[in-house]
């Protein structure tokens, strides 16, 4: 049958790869596996997936929701890094032990904000003493410091929109200012700090 084979590929991957993580794009063989997974995944949190078929599955070691694999790996990273340093303060260009570590943190804080993180994840998060609003007001004054650094180097504000600097996304901050200031959530402070350097409110200004 047509699930049998998929079966018989997935089983190959997982033994090649020694793992039952897979993405949506790969191949194998040029048959497309990951699509395949994903379809199971789909059926399983549906219940159309029949017990025998997740008993096959699980003993290869699918993981059913991928997203929230990979959200524990990085909790696991941060509270390894709370307990070393004695803080959770991370800049967002920080990596600990090769992961990228402060921009995992800086996404949190913006699903946080944006009404987008679980009770149960923020519960975590604040257990290792994270304060939302602080760490907000952090990561923009970091950030506003890597602009500041860029016009003095560069004596422009014009920054284009996948622009990096020191490993941080500051064409992408620059562009979430610009959104924040025509929805007015900028506040007056941050507004005149931006304009003291020349900030472009209009992109289409700064070209």
């Amino acid at each position: 049958t047509r699930w049998n084979k998929g079966f018989e590929y997935y089983k190959q991957y997982v033994k090649e790869n020694k793992t039952g993580d897979i993405t949506y794009s790969s191949l194998l063989n040029g048959y497309n596996l990951g699509n395949w997974v994903g379809l199971q995944k789909i059926a399983y949190k549906e219940g159309k997936l029949s017990t025998g078929k997740i008993k096959k599955l699980e003993a290869l070691g699918i993981l059913w929701d991928t997203f929230d694999t990979r959200w524990n790996k990085g909790f696991e990273y941060y509270k390894q890094y709370v307990k070393e340093n004695k803080s959770c303060h991370i800049k967002n260009s920080n990596n600990f032990n090769g992961y990228s570590l402060g921009r995992w943190v800086s996404k949190q804080v913006r699903k946080y904000n944006e009404g987008k993180l679980s009770t149960e994840k923020i519960k975590k998060l604040e257990a290792l003493g994270v304060n939302w609003a602080g760490k907000f007001d952090e990561q923009w004054n970091e950030a506003f410091g890597f602009f500041k650094q860029y016009v003095e180097e560069n004596k422009s504000a014009a920054v284009s929109r996948k622009y990096k600097f020191n490993h941080f996304y500051l064409g992408e901050w620059v562009s979430g200012q610009r959104k924040k200031y025509k929805s007015k959530q900028l506040s007056p402070e941050r507004i005149k700090k931006l304009e003291d350097l020349g900030f472009f409110w209009d992109a289409s200004d700064s070209n």
